[in-house]
């Protein structure tokens, strides 16, 4: 008797953990719910598009100097020698002392070395520092799933919108994810995120609501799911 009672209560206390084990084969095993795939989207798109800002940060630091660029000239400790320059047709900024250096086809690094090594004729180890104030010639970048992505010029006349820029990088792979696509700028020095439906705006056929797009705008079409 006391062997069928416990056999009875073995049955009974499996019946009430029943659904407890269900709930635990259907959940507990797995670990935390998971966030689905909006969640996923947007890590895999906040690890891409870092990657696409620093891919564009890069193509800037090495940016070379041209003609019709504006670029500051600033000398540690000595202020008289300090200028706002434009390069001119030729490739050359007037540098006080220095005279005519040219400075086109340099990156900045070259450009800070070419002058100070002309100042060092008059001034004792001249520390030059350079930034370039305004651009002859603007870029924007297309990364991520286009077929061309890269730097491309900006007409110096016309305007430029998100989907132009697409069009100039040769248009979406099959892989790309147009309804999550990104356009980061740089807003009083801080990188902005303005997400755009391309897919919806394709569709609706709504071009005032296309982004127009500034010098140095990174847009990124991040990659579909499925």
């Amino acid at each position: 008797m006391d062997s069928k009672r416990g056999g009875m209560s073995f049955l009974h206390a499996m019946r009430r953990l029943y659904p407890c084990i269900a709930v635990l084969a259907l959940y507990g095993c797995a670990g935390p719910s998971p966030r689905g795939a909006a969640g996923a989207a947007e890590d895999r798109d906040a690890s891409a598009l870092s990657e696409a800002l620093k891919a564009a940060q890069a193509a800037q630091s090495r940016y070379t100097i041209a003609p019709d660029d504006v670029i500051e000239v600033a000398v540690y400790q000595d202020h008289n020698l300090n200028v706002r320059a434009h390069v001119d047709a030729d490739g050359q900024v007037s540098v006080p002392l220095a005279g005519p250096v040219r400075v086109a086809g340099e990156t900045v690094s070259q450009a800070q070395d070419s002058i100070a090594a002309r100042l060092s004729k008059y001034v004792v180890n001249p520390q030059v520092t350079i930034s370039v104030d305004s651009r002859g010639s603007k870029e924007l970048y297309v990364l991520g799933e286009v077929q061309k992505p890269g730097a491309y010029p900006m007409p110096p006349s016309a305007q430029v919108t998100v989907l132009q820029a697409v069009t100039n990088a040769g248009g979406f792979t099959k892989m790309a994810a147009p309804k999550r696509a990104h356009v980061l700028r740089y807003v009083d020095g801080k990188s902005v995120d303005y997400k755009i439906d391309l897919k919806t705006l394709i569709r609706q056929g709504d071009r005032e609501k296309d982004m127009i797009l500034e010098p140095n705008d990174v847009v990124y079409i991040p990659e579909s799911l499925f």
